[in-house]
């Protein structure tokens, strides 16, 4: 008898989330990691991130190309945070709604 359901893993919270973020096709790599320099220092000033880490140019979705730029946030260990990484991507999606010209997708870093 099983008393776990096969092929359904949960979503626990892994303590790390991504952003991607593109541009206007076209956009210099310039003007791209002004808008991740920028989404960068957003999320410094999150309680509880411990390490943000980013990449101008790459998109672990859409690929390689100027316009494309990644965001890594790592938190602080759970037992040392009072917020959960979904608060983190929500705060993040309502804090960069403001930046023209670009678009951002935030997610908790998958289980597995």
């Amino acid at each position: 008898m099983r008393t776990v359901p096969a092929g359904f893993i949960l979503q626990e919270d892994s303590g790390s989330a991504m952003g991607m973020i593109t541009l206007p096709p076209g956009s210099s790599l310039e003007r791209t990691d002004s808008v991740v320099q920028q989404v960068t220092r957003i999320t410094e000033q999150i309680p509880d991130v411990q390490v943000v880490s980013n990449i101008t140019g790459v998109n672990f979705i859409a690929g390689v190309d100027s316009s494309y730029g990644t965001v890594i946030v790592k938190m602080v260990p759970w037992g040392d945070r009072d917020v959960t990484i979904n608060e983190v991507v929500a705060r993040l999606t309502q804090e960069t709604s403001h930046i023209n010209n670009a678009t951002f997708l935030f997610f908790a870093s998958p289980t597995l």
